[in-house]
């Protein structure tokens, strides 16, 4: 009994020294959430930025990806479209991914436009080939 009496008196210590100041965390909560609007615009504005650049950047891009994997695999013309088709739902959440994990919305706006390089240069030169 008196090691549980020891280890709570312990743990008491240790979340009283580390709570800085005294204050609760619902002080601390209430502190951060509203003392910067600036940031909070800015992080809010980031978000919808990567939002839109996973749903309409990644659609693009599964798009020009099924296009040209439609044109370029070697197989019957319904089976090419239905695995570029396939293919490119991956593409798209690979997209989605790739939007919020990179490091800034610039950096994931440039990952996808290199990603939908390669189909555009694709389809471009097949459509420009007699």
């Amino acid at each position: 009994m008196g090691t549980l009496c020891c280890e709570a008196d312990k743990t008491a210590r240790h979340v009283a020294r580390h709570r800085p100041s005294g204050r609760g965390a619902s002080e601390l909560e209430e502190e951060t959430m509203g003392s910067s609007p600036g940031v909070t615009a800015a992080r809010r504005w980031g978000i919808a930025a990567r939002s839109a650049l996973a749903v309409l950047g990644g659609y693009a891009v599964a798009a020009l990806v099924a296009a040209s994997l439609s044109l370029a695999l070697p197989m019957p013309r319904p089976q090419a479209v239905l695995t570029a088709t396939m293919l490119a739902f991956i593409v798209y959440c690979a997209v989605v991914i790739w939007a919020f994990c990179a490091a800034s919305v610039r950096r994931a706006c440039c990952g996808a436009m290199l990603l939908g390089t390669v189909p555009a240069c694709h389809l471009a030169l097949r459509w420009a080939a007699p």
